[in-house]
């Protein structure tokens, strides 16, 4: 196309935001003039070259597809490693002088500040990887955009590396004080400046340790730290080996500390503690009793809104951070997610939202190109992801293994290379087992997989209604779509057949389940609840179906008992390879208040 830079960045965004597609997008690409509508001239989105943005040379475009390259550094030689090291400081230098060729002026500073802040946690993403990058960034001398980005970048990451580590860190790896890594204090340094800010780094860089050292960076007095049921053990065990002296609560919305200014004082609450009809009344008397300088949202996902209706847990936890901002201006909030899955525009809103603690009514819901770039935005001014995780060395070693004793089993029985190599599996195995040291994983297939013998048990069935409680992706409902009627639950909607929520309350009527399903899905510290519910929603004579990895169940007939005194006579009690696999009938009602079981 022969167009002048002006006309250059018009297109490409107006190809950005939907504008130009179809025949227009043709017309274009084939030199022939296209046709605005009014509506297209009268809207606020329509790019005008003269007054955002102005061209301050014509000299050939500079080539910038470096700058949009992954980098992925590679092991090898010492030449390869230094070649990678200067292409990646040649990489993070392209990336700024993008900036600084043609755009020198905008009339919309929300662009501005997302350009900005985009380019910024690109670099960082590079110097994370490795900080050498970092020398290419102090060279860069030109002006213009490039250059705010480049004092933005090194402001921040000089905070983050002359951090003077808080006093009581203690936080050790193989028995030595380990200062904390650079996305960690680059997280405090932007929680300190922001005040609202989202991690989204990936599972293993050290989310919750970076959360830990923000709180004491701002020397938060009280921090509040809402996660789910399943991570309240490591939070509390990391926040003592980090800071010792720290004086942790857990479950508790209103503890009796009388000197919570003289110290730094942590209240960790799972997610579900915000969905109890007490959740009111236990907020309020938090609120009115201490001045909360911290709020951690841990797995903030759990949180975001899909439908038109919030859960109660979002209101909950809304209303908490709304109403100790109104206390604590100064109040601080830090949401966590490796996962931030978003269905819809709606649930990235409602996380944005959540953590800003204001409505953006600036961010549209509709489905479209230009609606998920500004959310898009939002997220980016927002938030820190780091995806380095700890590098692992891989040594293989080779077993000798002595299998001449079954070279005539062989002769006989391997007629082909799985049949081989199950023989010759039991002569490994020996070997394997004295190699076998803790915190090994050895990969495996399941030998039974237990939702496909629940689908072969109901398909002998037909018209029930069923409750699976733990769906992950609602597998048996799609295997029996038109033959069962399955409500399918989960902690996590991986898709629109599962409704989220706490499987201790699910939405059902009392009575209402022919069977209730837990395939592996007794995983939480309250086991007792789920049962309760099961208890609930079954009809009487209705069917409890429970799988679950045997040595999960530390006393397996106490948890028969358990079941039996809450009303379920067992009809089937078996091992299954490595599983318990447990049908019971509902043979009375019992008060829900009696009924105590527990693996």
């Amino acid at each position: 196309m022969d167009t002048k830079n002006a006309e250059g960045l018009k297109l490409v965004k107006d190809i950005i935001k939907g504008k130009l597609t179809g025949q227009k997008l043709r017309d274009v690409i084939q030199g022939k003039e296209t046709k605005v509508s009014e509506n297209e001239i009268g809207s606020v989105d329509v790019l005008k070259a003269d007054t955002e943005l102005q061209i301050i040379d014509t000299a050939p475009s500079l080539d910038i597809s470096g700058a949009f390259q992954s980098f992925e550094a590679s092991s090898g030689s010492q030449d390869e490693l230094d070649g990678a090291a200067k292409l990646l400081q040649i990489k993070v230098q392209k990336s700024l002088e993008f900036l600084s060729s043609k755009i020198v002026a905008s009339a919309d500073q929300e662009a501005v500040d997302f350009f900005i802040a985009s380019r910024r946690n690109r670099i960082w993403a590079e110097v994370f990887e490795d900080e050498s990058a970092v020398e290419a960034i102090e060279a860069f001398t030109d002006e213009g955009y490039g250059r705010q980005v480049r004092d933005q970048f090194l402001d921040e990451y000089n905070q983050a590396r002359d951090m003077a580590i808080p006093s009581g860190w203690a936080f050790r790896v193989d028995g030595k004080i380990t200062p904390p890594n650079l996305m960690q204090k680059l997280a405090a340094v932007r929680l300190r400046s922001q005040q609202r800010v989202l991690n989204l780094s990936l599972t293993g860089t050290g989310k919750t340790i970076a959360g830990i050292l923000s709180s004491r960076i701002i020397d938060a007095h009280l921090t509040i730290i809402i996660c789910p049921l399943d991570t309240v053990p490591n939070w509390h065990g990391e926040i003592k080996h980090v800071f010792p002296d720290s004086r942790v609560t857990i479950k508790n919305f209103n503890p009796h500390w009388t000197d919570v200014e003289g110290g730094h004082h942590y209240i960790l609450l799972n997610h579900e503690m915000f969905q109890q009809p007490s959740a009111p009344a236990h907020i309020r008397q938090l609120l009115e009793r201490y001045q909360v300088d911290f709020i951690i949202v841990d797995e903030i996902h759990r949180c975001k809104q899909r439908g038109d209706d919030p859960s109660k847990r979002r209101q909950m936890v809304l209303a908490l951070i709304a109403n100790a901002a109104e206390r604590n201006p100064n109040l601080h909030v830090l949401g966590m997610s490796a996962t931030p899955v978003i269905n819809n525009l709606k649930e990235g809103k409602s996380l944005v939202e959540l953590v800003a603690g204001v409505e953006r009514a600036d961010l549209n819901e509709k489905a479209t190109l230009n609606n998920c770039m500004r959310l898009h935005q939002a997220f980016v001014t927002l938030g820190i992801r780091s995806r380095v995780k700890p590098k692992i060395n891989i040594k293989r070693v080779t077993l000798p293994v002595d299998c001449t004793y079954l070279v005539d089993e062989i002769r006989e029985e391997g007629t082909s290379i799985l049949k081989m190599e199950q023989i010759l599996t039991r002569a490994r195995i020996p070997a394997i087992l004295k190699e076998l040291h803790p915190k090994t994983v050895v990969y495996t297939h399941y030998s039974v997989i237990p939702y496909e013998d629940a689908i072969r048990w109901l398909q002998k069935r037909s018209d029930l209604v069923v409750a699976d409680f733990g769906c992950g992706e609602a597998l048996i409902a799609k295997a029996l779509i038109g033959k069962h009627t399955v409500h399918n639950f989960d902690f996590i909607a991986i898709n629109d057949a599962v409704t989220e929520c706490d499987m201790a309350r699910v939405p059902l009527e009392d009575r209402c389940l022919d069977v209730a399903m837990f395939n592996l899905s007794l995983m939480g510290l309250n086991v007792g609840d789920y049962i309760r519910e099961a208890s609930r929603t079954l009809k009487l004579d209705g069917q409890l179906w429970i799988y679950e990895v045997t040595s999960h169940i530390k006393d397996l007939q106490g948890f028969v008992r358990g079941l039996e005194t809450a009303g379920f006579r067992i009809i089937e009690n078996t091992e299954v390879w490595k599983f318990r696999y447990i049908r019971a009938i509902k043979s009375e009602e019992v008060a829900l208040s009696q009924i105590k079981v527990q693996l």
